[in-house]
């Protein structure tokens, strides 16, 4: 059993060797009438001691512990251990004999004491993985309470974890190819970027680049979102002792600013045309070609050509480049 101290319930039993539950149907009221435990508190710890030698036989047969929980199972003699723990719960082991058979003897107690500290090691390893997966949970829960779309992930792009948000954006956004375990971006050019930032905040993390990456803006037909990747570390025990381990945090953020930007703002920050500008407005809310096209009265052939015209002037090599750095300046 385990408990806070001699004087306080159970938390649990941990039975072997019985049906029913026997401890566990009665553990509300064992405790308070267990002479066998509090006969152990004096004796060493981490040390198994025998029943007839911690407690009175004759008097341990006339206690209500025995008369109600020991003899109806048949349970005569016994050996215990106490451990104490760091976080002051104790632990106390018993092992039981039935009536017909004698006392445990000192062979059978100085073999079982050769395996306490194996017992010792494996609570302390249980101990240990319950604050871990505490601290884990602890976490996941700041992480799933952040608002926008995020993703664990290694120093390949694998991903460990993704919140509620990720998990929407990820099957909804339009961004990303079909493919589970890894980001993949549907547009070439974005996942070059998210590429390029992957490295350099790995190469941060390895004391390969002075200072953190920055954000780059991916605009896309459902809009734009600044893409966000941030060195990540965490601790792992392998067959080696405890090693570091490099990641990112990748998410993904809305613009500042939701307002289109207007033609003749473009046309002054940029040198277009009028119409060229009108038409870039329009790419920038996410408007396709043949949209604009009909909207215009023109031919698709005819936006294309002007689309040309506007990656010239505005020195971008593709269409997303041209709408990203226009967003950008609009955020500005």
């Amino acid at each position: 059993m385990s408990r806070n101290s001699l004087d306080s319930q159970p938390l649990g039993f941990f039975e072997y060797g019985f049906q029913g539950n026997h401890f566990e149907d009665y553990q509300n009221h064992f405790y308070q009438v267990d002479v066998w435990s509090q006969a152990l508190l004096p004796h060493q710890d981490n040390r198994f001691h025998p029943s007839h030698q911690v407690y009175d036989d004759k008097q341990f047969l006339q206690s209500e512990i025995y008369c109600d929980f020991a003899r109806p199972r048949g349970i005569r003699h016994s050996i215990g251990c106490l451990i104490h723990h760091e976080n002051q719960l104790i632990t106390e082991l018993g092992f039981m004999r039935s009536q017909g058979q004698s006392h445990y003897s000192n062979e059978h107690i100085c073999a079982s004491n050769h395996y306490v500290p194996h017992i010792e090691q494996a609570m302390n390893m249980a101990e240990r993985r319950q604050s871990l997966l505490a601290k884990c949970d602890q976490m996941t829960a700041v992480f799933d309470a952040h608002s926008s779309p995020s993703f664990l992930c290694s120093a390949k792009g694998v991903i460990h974890y993704q919140n509620p948000g990720g998990v929407e954006f990820l099957q909804h956004s339009g961004l990303f190819r079909g493919l589970e375990g890894q980001l993949w971006f549907r547009n070439t050019e974005h996942q070059l970027t998210y590429n390029r930032l992957l490295h350099e905040a790995v190469a941060f993390v390895d004391g390969k680049r002075p200072v953190t990456p920055k954000r780059s803006l991916l605009s896309y037909s459902g809009g734009a979102v600044w893409l966000i990747v941030k060195p990540w570390t965490w601790s792992s025990t392998g067959v080696w002792g405890l090693q570091e381990n490099c990641g990112v945090v990748v998410s993904f953020e809305p613009c500042v600013s939701s307002t289109q930007p207007q033609p003749g703002w473009i046309v002054q920050l940029f040198g277009l045309t009028l119409a060229e500008a009108e038409i870039c407005s329009g790419l920038c809310i996410g408007h396709t070609v043949d949209a604009i096209a009909k909207e215009r009265a023109v031919s698709v052939t005819t936006v294309r050509q002007q689309i040309k015209s506007c990656l010239r002037k505005t020195g971008s090599s593709t269409q997303g480049q041209m709408i990203a750095k226009i967003l950008l300046q609009l955020t500005h």
